[in-house]
């Protein structure tokens, strides 16, 4: 029995090891699909994507699949899929079938000698469950997609980090002053902050406005600064936007004086 296990366990082993563990995705994306740049939102964290179709894909729609070296040869016509892996499972039913018939029957030192591989081997599959399945994981997307270039911020406040997630996800794309591209931002901004008082659009519109008209000069964000239009909130709201607008002028020259590290925008470039 001993003998059978490590033939069917050895077999199966094989088998299973010949395979690999791919992101399965869209294969091609239609032609001329602009880029996929977009954000994944959590609880304390927003994730930035940027890239080309094919790569956000497999982030967003990709799934994992084991593929085995047998796949090759069902595509051919040869064999039937899974056709290997299927004997393998065959021969460890039997495996255990007759374990259930045969041990019982066995002398004292025989089925010890069973315990003892069985032991064995819950050690072994023990220590494979152990391994940290997400950072495998990880590594075989971060493989396919060509090892990207991540960058990682922190932010001070929620409003600060709204502001730097439009800032970054329009970072080199470039920039027009249509109404479709004015409402893009308002809608990160909304996305990210909710809120929908006087004092939160105000301050969606002029960060809006602010980075359509960005320029190289931290000293010159004048669509930030209170104007007469803002006098009419209430008091509350006034302070609020006080408060909002020093944030954003506070991103703004971060960005400023950081955006030359920022890697540039490749996503026209294949």
């Amino acid at each position: 029995m001993i003998l059978l296990g490590i033939v069917s366990s050895g077999l199966a082993s094989i088998v299973i090891g010949k395979g690999r563990l791919v992101i399965e995705s869209v294969k091609e994306p239609a032609p001329g699909a602009p880029p996929g740049h977009g954000i994944l939102m959590g609880e304390d964290e927003v994730v930035v994507i940027k890239g080309k179709e094919w790569d956000v894909n497999a982030i967003t729609k990709g799934r994992f699949v084991f593929e085995t070296d047998f796949e090759q040869d069902y595509k051919k016509g040869d064999i039937p899929k899974h056709h290997a892996i299927g004997v393998c499972s065959l021969l460890l039913l039997v495996q255990l079938l007759l374990q259930l018939l045969l041990i019982p029957q066995g002398s004292l030192f025989g089925q010890l000698m069973f315990l003892a591989s069985l032991g064995v081997s819950w050690v072994y599959n023990s220590y494979l469950c152990s391994l940290e399945k997400e950072k495998l994981q990880a590594g075989i997307l971060f493989e396919t997609l060509g090892n990207p270039e991540m960058l990682r911020f922190r932010t001070s406040s929620r409003t600060s980090m709204a502001v730097f997630v439009c800032l970054l996800l329009f970072h080199g794309v470039r920039r027009s002053f249509s109404e479709e591209d004015w409402l893009h931002r308002l809608e990160i901004l909304r996305t990210c902050i909710p809120n929908d008082t006087a004092a939160w659009r105000r301050w969606r519109e002029k960060v809006v406005e602010q980075m359509l008209n960005i320029d190289d000069r931290s000293e010159t964000l004048a669509y930030l600064a209170e104007n007469k239009e803002d006098q009419v909130l209430p008091d509350l709201d006034k302070a609020l936007l006080t408060v909002l607008l020093d944030d954003a002028r506070t991103v703004f020259r971060e960005y400023l004086h950081f955006r030359a590290k920022l890697p540039a925008d490749s996503s026209y470039q294949r």
